[in-house]
This record gives C-alpha cells, structure tokens and sequence, in this order.
C-alpha cells in the first residue's frame, strides 16, 4: 500500500528519492526557518550567529550528499578550521590548542570566531548571512526542477 497524498505530492519521482527529497525539504525548512528568525534576534548577534553557523554547517554537510550536483559555495572558513570552529560553538569549551590569553572574554563567541577566521566577526557574519541565503536559493532551486 503506498500513501497516495506523498505521491501525489512527489510528482512523478522516482520511489527510490522521495526519501532523499523528504530530507532535502527537512534542510531547506531549516535554513527558511534561519531566515526567518534572523531579523527577530538583532539584540543578540553572537548567539544567531552560533545558530546559524552550527545549522549551516549540518545543512552545507547534508546537501552535498543529497544533491550530488549542488553547485559549490564557498563556506565561510576553510578546511579544518571550518569544523574545528562548529565543535567549539556546540562544545562551549575551545579546542585545547586554543588559549584564552589568544579570546577576548567580554565578547567570547566573536572572538574564537575571529581565532579561527582571521578576519573580523563582522565580516564572518555577514558572509555566513550571504551564503546561507545562497544555499537555500540553490535548494528552493534544486526541489523545483
């Protein structure tokens, strides 16, 4: 017996990825969700950021293995420092190799940000803000076709 209102709503797909389109739906809904959140929590803007950037980071993950040809974006840090940077905004606790004499304790969150990115807050916010706004473009873009 299969559910006639999910197929209806899939379309014509094949049974195969309406599980794969389900998920990417879930990750589009999340990043709708940053979106919309965003202009909401201006009076707090390390603590969107932390949000935004962990949920980016599982979206950016996901997507590229759902959506084998998903354009690449440019994320905002490279490499290592990219995860490093999403463990220690989940963990609360900088890696060990990061001192505090190196983080600026009246504004923490920025500074590891600025630690691992090496360019101001500001500027890593605001391309994280820039890109998320892509990748939900692409995703919109990708469950249309």
């Amino acid at each position: 017996m299969s559910d006639v209102k999910s197929w209806e709503y899939y379309g014509t797909s094949d049974e195969r990825t309406i599980d794969r389109v389900g998920y990417v739906r879930a990750v589009a809904c999340a990043l709708e969700f940053l979106r919309l959140m965003t202009p909401m929590t201006q009076d707090d803007v390390p603590t969107i950021f932390k949000v935004k950037y962990v949920v980016g980071y599982h979206a950016f993950s996901s997507l590229n293995q759902l959506i084998p040809d998903l354009p690449t974006l440019r994320w905002p840090l490279n490499g290592e420092s990219a995860r490093h940077l999403r463990n220690d905004l989940v963990h609360y606790t900088p890696r060990h190799d990061v001192h505090g004499a190196h983080l600026d304790t009246s504004r923490p969150r920025e500074a590891l940000v600025e630690h691992y990115a090496t360019k101001s807050f500001t500027d890593v916010a605001a391309q994280l803000d820039m890109y998320l706004g892509d990748l939900l473009e692409e995703t919109d873009t990708h469950l249309r076709s």
